[in-house]
């Protein structure tokens, strides 16, 4: 009975990953799939080419031609890719710095609870709560439909999560050391800069895969600022939607290479991922 109670768990469990699994990458499939189909075959629910439909790679070489043209997805990735680093690069120079300011309070008795509340509490507002201030904000100071403006907007989503993990990364390095280095006479900017980020590596890739992944999804925020200049590949994908409807195929190329770059990120930087995460979760425990 016990034998059949442990064969029945990892059966359960291998089931639970393996439907997790298919879950995760049906999105990139669907993508594919509608990128290889005939316009005649668009809007069958077929997902399995050559045996239920005839694929076709007219889409795809209309992807490459027309891709650096006005209705093309290349500016809207390098768009994209910029403004992603520049969330990434704010995120990393306001998170670390925060989350030594919060370990500095929790030493002294200062109110680090209550800041750290602070700090979460944008993520507590639904995004179109913040989305119509934010477009006000920018056309009154002219930076309505920059990238500086977008990174911006997108910085405030994406910097309570990289605050969360890098302070937890910190409140487990060794007191000694940080300690050790003031006793040296170093200052707690260099202690910030030069001591701590090789220490928590893992967690700054973390923190810094998490932002890039947030810009790079952001859609309200991106469509909102956007009139011709900032382009992001969200909005790129929602303005193939034209009167005579949505073409399928297009969509399916775009989404295809929209969802390569953070795919190939995580698999490039998963083992910090991992590393970086679990440092606040077993903290935490």
């Amino acid at each position: 009975m016990r034998g059949f109670r442990r064969r029945l768990g990892h059966a359960a469990r291998a089931a639970t990953v393996v439907a997790i699994l298919i879950w995760s990458v049906f999105p990139f499939w669907w993508a594919v799939v509608s990128s290889l189909k005939r316009p005649i075959d668009g809007f069958d629910a077929a997902v399995i080419p050559f045996a239920q439909f005839h694929p076709t790679r007219s889409h795809w070489r209309a992807e490459w031609a027309n891709l650096f043209n006005s209705d093309g997805l290349g500016y809207a990735l390098i768009g994209g890719m910029a403004v992603a680093l520049g969330v990434v690069v704010v995120c990393l120079l306001l998170g670390l710095p925060a989350a030594v300011g919060l370990l500095r309070m929790r030493r002294t008795g200062g109110p680090a609870t209550r800041t750290l509340g602070l700090i979460l509490a944008p993520r507590l507002l639904p995004p179109i709560l913040l989305a119509l201030p934010f477009f006000l904000l920018g056309r009154a100071f002219g930076l309505y439909d920059t990238r500086i403006w977008l990174v911006m907007n997108q910085s405030i989503l994406a910097l309570p999560f990289a605050a969360v993990i890098l302070q937890e990364a910190v409140r487990m390095t060794p007191r000694d050391l940080v300690d050790a280095a003031q006793l040296d006479g170093a200052s707690c900017a260099r202690i910030t800069v030069g001591i701590l980020p090789p220490m928590i590596a893992p967690s700054l890739v973390a923190a810094a895969a998490i932002a890039f992944a947030i810009s790079w999804d952001e859609y309200l925020f991106a469509v909102m600022n956007h009139a011709q200049r900032a382009l992001t590949p969200p909005v790129a994908i929602m303005l193939l939607d034209n009167r005579d409807g949505i073409p399928f195929a297009d969509v399916g190329s775009h989404l295809a290479l929209v969802l390569l770059p953070p795919a190939l990120l995580t698999l490039a930087v998963q083992r910090f991922l991992a590393r970086g995460v679990a440092t606040g979760a077993v903290h935490g425990q």
